[in-house]
């Protein structure tokens, strides 16, 4: 069995493309369900779904617990770089669903990593025998020493415009670029705001403990300043007026 872990972003469907060019056999595509995607994308991945699927291939989402409720639980949000998030939502569940498809651990897993993406990752590894992620099974990035361009051209290859942002799998990502923040729509906001007061650290706390840092935005309180910072292009914020941490965990897009 080849299983691919799928955010549904730009990558990882390159990625799909690349598994069905090379005729990889008992083709599996993961994707991880945090509840806290945006909007419109379901329908994103229903449509990396029926791409699977007419290749011949297997899609199966993987459900967790949700954003919400595992804030509720843990009565925070996760912190920045790989916060309890990936490994709740993300990492635990698909080790749960690997030992019940795949209790003998012959399965080789694939994430669409790619070194140019960040200083963190430009040295990350093609092969990891015994990945802990992936409960000790092989772990195979085929796009490592890919350049945008090669992936661009397996996405053009699948038939997928290329988006203009990362996955929106958890919108707002804690690890949110400045172009992210710039992409959240109502919804999201709304969503932020509804999850903060929920936790009692919000504008109504009197003690207000965002989900983003204020020292982390340029001194923003509240999603509807962060919002307003990114749109005017980050640095300090005032109401007149890219990258941050990353999370290396392979899971997220």
């Amino acid at each position: 069995m080849n299983i691919i872990f799928s955010s549904c972003g730009n990558d990882s469907v390159a990625l799909i493309q690349w598994a069905i060019d090379n005729n990889l056999d008992d083709l599996v595509v993961a994707y991880s369900n945090t509840q806290w995607a945006s909007k419109e994308w379901p329908a994103r991945v229903e449509e990396v779904k029926g791409f699977v699927e007419k290749a011949g291939g297997t899609f199966h989402e993987i459900s967790s617990e949700g954003m919400s409720a595992l804030a509720k639980r843990k009565k925070a949000f996760p912190a920045n770089g790989m916060g309890f998030c990936t490994y709740e939502l993300k990492i635990l569940p698909a080790l749960n669903w690997l030992d019940i498809v795949d209790p003998e651990k012959k399965a080789t897993c694939y994430t669409g990593i790619m070194r140019i993406e960040s200083e963190n990752r430009k040295n990350y590894p093609e092969k990891t025998k015994n990945s802990p992620n992936h409960g000790g099974r092989t772990l195979l990035c085929p796009l490592a020493k890919f350049t945008i361009g090669q992936r661009d051209d397996l996405l053009n290859k699948a038939g997928f415009d290329v988006l203009p942002y990362r996955s929106k799998e958890c919108s707002p990502c804690i690890n949110a670029t400045l172009k992210d923040i710039q992409n959240l729509d109502e919804r999201d906001i709304i969503k932020v705001i509804t999850l903060e007061d929920d936790l009692g650290v919000g504008e109504r706390s009197g003690k207000p403990k965002y989900m983003f840092r204020p020292h982390r935005m340029g001194g923003a309180c509240g999603i509807r300043e962060v919002k307003e910072r990114a749109d005017h292009g980050g640095g300090s914020y005032s109401p007149l007026q890219d990258d941050m941490f990353g999370c290396d965990s392979g899971f997220c897009g």
